[in-house]
């Protein structure tokens, strides 16, 4: 037997495309964090993924952070030579 929503006058939820209050908070610290001396910024970064252990960490966070259709555009929009 089907089950119910008994849920009477909820309301439509989260805009579509609006992002959850706790990943964007959690986000921002993430990103104070990086920006913070002890971390290094981008150089920290940097130097973080030239350790060979920290290669396939550091392509399998690239690969999360950044959306399919912007990493297409970057890397077929700009000519090859």
């Amino acid at each position: 037997m089907p089950r119910k929503n008994n849920l009477k006058g909820a309301g439509p939820g989260r805009p579509t495309g609006s992002q959850n209050e706790l990943n964007k908070t959690v986000q921002e610290c993430i990103l104070d964090a990086f920006h913070s001396e002890e971390i290094g910024g981008v150089n920290g970064l940097i130097e973080w993924g030239k350790q060979m252990g920290n290669r396939e960490a550091f392509y399998k966070l690239v690969s999360r952070l950044i959306p399919i259709a912007e990493a297409d555009k970057r890397i077929n929009g700009k000519k090859r030579q």
